[in-house]
């Protein structure tokens, strides 16, 4: 099942952040292989697109990732975080998805 991800190059590899309860990291902590391609803003891939296959690990946070998404993403990444944070009554902690 395809799921929509913002993503960022972090050196020779790529990085996802997301919460560490969330299904993504569960099913990656059972088979880390993944697979790529580009989609719009809603998720929906194009019939015609490229498919990349990878592997992915997941780690801590740190300020390192998140300065990385900020610079992508810039005011929109803040935010988002923000409100994720103020939604949640006890915020589990972000993790990042390293896809090599």
């Amino acid at each position: 099942m395809p799921t929509a991800v913002w993503v960022a190059r972090d050196g020779d590899s790529l990085i996802v952040t997301t919460v560490g309860s969330s299904g993504k990291v569960k099913r990656l902590r059972n088979n880390p292989r993944v697979q790529l391609a580009p989609a719009s803003m809603s998720g929906k891939v194009a019939a015609d697109a490229v498919w990349a296959d990878a592997t992915a690990t997941v780690e801590a946070m740190t300020p390192e990732a998140s300065s990385v998404m900020a610079a992508k993403y810039n005011l929109v990444y803040r935010f988002t975080g923000w409100m994720g944070r103020r939604r949640r009554a006890d915020p589990a902690p972000r993790v990042i998805l390293r896809i090599q």
